[in-house]
């Protein structure tokens, strides 16, 4: 499975930033408060850490939604995912990151990241990136050197894709450069929905896109 920022391969070369969305986004946490949904997180977490397949899938629900095509189920989900922590991409990264990018309350449904609960789904002619804590900007795809510090929770237009592991981006003050993918998310990118069904919390919803 290769890493949801392929998807930036289908809006390349952005020239200008849109105005609908704001120079940053802070994750935010609105799903605390409740003991219950907490213990699922607490239980997700454990899985992640442990990498156990059989575990994660047993948080699917039996009709997960896998993609706006209309995939859905545990089985569509393993067809979709690898689950072997060595291969690009694989769900314990991609997990490991959302869990530490907020989670948003959707009427009594738990979205996690919180991000796209915060800017919306109509975020103008282009998507925006995510700059996370600790990235750093470099001049081109190949540099491997200290590069410049960016803010994190910047949110940057995507301009270029010239190599597997950077992305090319435009901070809103003008500054051009690479940031390494791993230092970058997309809010309209892979979230998952949660919902309780029979008195128990189930991922009903493990999706990218709009």
């Amino acid at each position: 499975m290769r890493h949801f920022f392929l998807a930036l391969a289908s809006s390349l070369l952005i020239t200008s930033q849109s105005l609908a969305w704001p120079d940053s986004l802070r994750p935010i946490d609105q799903c605390s408060g409740d003991p219950s949904f907490a213990k699922f997180q607490d239980r997700l977490k454990r899985v992640v850490l442990k990498k156990d397949q059989k575990a994660l899938l047993n948080l699917l629900a039996p009709d997960v939604l896998v993609d706006f095509g209309g995939g859905s189920g545990r089985k569509a989900f393993e067809e979709r995912w690898s689950f072997d922590p060595h291969e690009y991409g694989n769900v314990w990264d991609q997990l490991e990151t959302m869990l530490k990018l907020g989670c948003a309350r959707d009427a009594e449904a738990r979205i996690i990241p919180s991000l796209v609960m915060q800017l919306g789904t109509d975020s103008g002619d282009s998507e925006p990136v995510l700059i996370l804590p600790g990235a750093k900007l470099h001049n081109g795809a190949g540099d491997r050197g200290p590069g410049a510090n960016v803010r994190p929770w910047t949110l940057a237009a995507a301009t270029s894709r010239e190599s597997d592991t950077m992305t090319g981006v435009r901070l809103p003050d003008g500054r051009k450069g690479y940031v390494a993918d791993s230092f970058l998310y997309e809010p309209l990118g892979y979230r998952m929905t949660i919902e309780r069904r029979r008195r128990e919390w189930t991922i009903t919803m493990f999706v990218a896109g709009d």
